[in-house]
């Protein structure tokens, strides 16, 4: 299995892998005023939602469940209200410990009042159902002010009322603050987001322009697509969903913590009794996550690998009448990536209803000893209600931990496999010569190449080609005929000897510069999903008489004209829609539009068909014109009118001369040729 294998279905990176973090936070650095800006707006909608349930607080404790005590021994408090020579305290003004101090040394009586402010309509109701009247406040015990009626309630309690409305509408203030500024982060975060993954899409797609092609004959096209595409959503998910969120909700815990004990350090102790239960759920549920989603990726690779590998080979499986045997085999597979999916989903599905249990003991622990404070008057109903809310609040971000720990997971196994292909060496572009216009001539010295350690591929070739001179290289399958192309064009580098071109090493030239002067036409026509007139410029800017030019040279006019087709019209997928020999034609078009001084067909009359041949045969001559050519050659037909042919014949040069000479010596090329005349 090659390394790049190994590492896609075994290795899982380490969730908290600072290195990978350092180099992902490189891509931010251009957007840091985003990041400041949402740090900053993070802390408002955190302050505006810790302070939500401590509004609540206020407006019960104050201006719904009023409870005033009679002071019944000299103190020191603040805020006392006198009436009729008895001095009363409103409980909501003081702390918990002052609360506490004063029942504990029976400072306040146990009836509980109410105070009301004297005016016109409240004097009348207080005199009317027997209130302690004072000059400025009057005072109903709570169960004179049970049996008031609600009109004259209302009445008397108008000024709560009014409190209670300036509490609901800042309330809402609040939330649309919070909705306002909300809209706002989140915009900036998806499009930090979007914006970093543009950046690490355009940073892989320039890479993979500038790696060497034997890295591509190691590593399958469909993962180097997902790097680019999967790999990077992943990322923008981490970005979106979890980068931003661990801050707020770090601060929103600590914030709810300091809240929780400014309300009641007992209960606030208490909740926090539970944090070793918490933690440990957490570090297993970290642990047995990091495993079965190391196991759904390696069932997952392998169910990608048989859908691909079905799909390819669909033909034969069809032919062979093989569908219910690959089937068979299909369900296997399918079947273990079934159950490590279960075995993560039965994970996550147990987490999240632990932490929900947890949280339900925590508020019924918060209800009992919370009441019972209510009850012995060491606490408020208001500060239990907000306690409750600190709680539920408290429990929120400790239930996500499953879905952003799965992210950032996935996010880290992505990020190290999009910093493996950044990380490759790239082509070799280390040149002395960065402009250079060639002549053509081209000579092999000594030239020994090998794919892998010393399996030669070649064997000290050597042969010259002279300017606007035409060359043919035949040889069986696997003889090494391609890899001359390959070294000439730079795409590998030989072992041992040179490649000159015009007396120029070409090592000295840089590899963009030396393909400038090559055009190559491939057994495979490549054409792009764009218009007939892209794929030949190729996204240049190449005049409209050179185009015209380089279509009627090759002879795709005459294509265009029967099939009625523009320079505009579009290409499908594949060039759907052109023949083999049709879509050669407009590789012809792109060479001669580039107008290089050496020209390279590589098996390019090979696959062609009937219809289209003679077009393609002709169009070859006239493209090579005097130009230095290199004709690679699956039918040796065409190399009849070429004065000088190279046999390959296992790495090494074997005959050599023009089509009558070598005929003659009976050797290779003769049974090559005498092969094809039987056929």
């Amino acid at each position: 299995m090659h390394k790049w294998d190994k590492y896609e279905e075994s290795k899982l990176t380490k969730i908290y892998d600072i290195r990978l973090f350092k180099r992902l936070l490189k891509f931010a650095k251009a957007y840091t005023w985003i990041f400041i800006m949402n740090i900053f707006l993070l802390f408002i909608t955190t302050g505006i939602d810790l302070s939500l349930p401590y509004l609540t607080k206020i407006a019960i404790d104050k201006y719904i469940v009023v409870d005033a005590r009679e002071i019944i021994k000299a103190s020191k408090f603040q805020n006392i209200i006198e009436i009729n020579g008895k001095k009363f305290l409103l409980l909501s003004t003081l702390s918990q410990y002052k609360r506490k101090e004063g029942e504990i040394k029976h400072i306040f009586g146990t009836i509980s009042y109410y105070i009301f402010e004297i005016n016109k309509e409240t004097e009348k109701i207080g005199y009317k159902y027997g209130a302690l009247m004072g000059k400025k406040y009057g005072a109903f015990t709570a169960i004179q002010l049970k049996k008031i009626p609600l009109k004259d309630k209302l009445k008397l309690r108008g000024g709560d009322i009014k409190n209670i409305k300036r509490i609901a509408l800042i309330f809402i203030g609040m939330l649309l603050i919070m909705l306002g500024i909300g809209f706002l982060q989140s915009y900036q975060i998806q499009y930090l987001a979007e914006k970093i993954s543009f950046d690490i899409r355009q940073i892989v797609m320039k890479k993979i322009f500038h790696l060497p092609i034997s890295f591509f004959d190691k590593n399958p096209v469909g993962r180097l697509v997902t790097r680019a595409t999967n790999d990077v959503r992943a990322l923008s998910d981490m970005f979106t969903g979890v980068l931003i969120y661990l801050v707020k909700d770090t601060v929103f815990i600590l914030g709810i913590i300091g809240i929780m004990f400014h309300l009641n350090i007992l209960l606030t102790l208490l909740t926090l009794s539970i944090s070793p239960l918490i933690i440990y759920v957490t570090f297993e549920f970290r642990k047995r996550s990091r495993d079965a989603y190391r196991n759904v990726r390696v069932k997952l690779a392998k169910i990608n690998a048989k859908v691909q590998e079905v799909i390819s080979g669909i033909k034969v499986v069809q032919a062979f009448n093989q569908e219910k045997r690959i089937n068979d085999d299909f369900y296997k597979t399918n079947t273990g990536y079934y159950n490590a999916t279960m075995s993560m989903v039965k994970v996550f599905a147990i987490f999240r209803p632990l932490i929900e249990v947890i949280g339900a003991i925590a508020t019924a622990m918060i209800l009992y000893f919370g009441g019972k404070g209510i009850l012995a008057s060491l606490f408020t109903f208001g500060g239990l209600v907000a306690f409750l809310s600190y709680i539920e609040k408290f429990f929120e971000p400790i239930r996500d931990i499953s879905e952003k720990y799965n992210i950032l997971q996935g996010a880290m196994a992505a990020a190290e496999r999009i910093f493996i292909l950044l990380d490759e060496k790239e082509e070799e572009k280390e040149a002395k010569i960065h402009r250079i216009k060639t002549r053509g001539n081209i000579e092999f010295k000594n030239v020994w190449f090998a794919y892998e350690d010393e399996k030669w591929v070649l064997k000290d070739v050597s042969f010259r080609v002279a300017q606007g001179e035409q060359l043919g290289i035949v040889g069986y399958t696997g003889s090494g005929k391609t890899t001359i192309i390959s070294l000439l064009l730079r795409l590998y580098e030989p072992q041992k000897g040179k490649i000159l071109i015009d007396g120029i090493d070409i090592r000295k030239i840089t590899p963009q510069e030396l393909r400038k002067n090559i055009a190559v036409v491939l057994q495979e026509p490549f054409l792009f999903s764009t218009s007939i007139r892209k794929n030949i410029s190729l996204w240049a800017d190449i005049e409209d008489n050179i185009l015209n030019r380089s279509i009627k040279i090759s002879n795709l006019s005459m294509v265009l004209k029967k099939k009625k087709e523009k320079l505009n019209e579009f290409v499908g997928e594949g060039g759907s829609g052109f023949s083999t020999g049709e879509k050669q034609l407009i590789t012809f078009a792109r060479a001669v539009a580039f107008n290089p001084p050496i020209l390279v067909m590589d098996e390019a009359t090979a696959n062609i068909d009937p219809n289209t041949e003679h077009l393609v045969q002709d169009a070859l001559w006239k493209i090579m014109g005097d130009r230095t050519s290199i004709v690679i050659a699956h039918r040796l037909a065409t190399l009849k009118k070429i004065k000088r042919v190279l046999v390959i014949h296992k790495g090494k040069i074997v005959e050599e001369g023009n089509h009558q000479a070598l005929m003659k010596k009976k050797g290779i090329y003769y049974n090559l040729y005498r092969l094809q005349e039987i056929k």
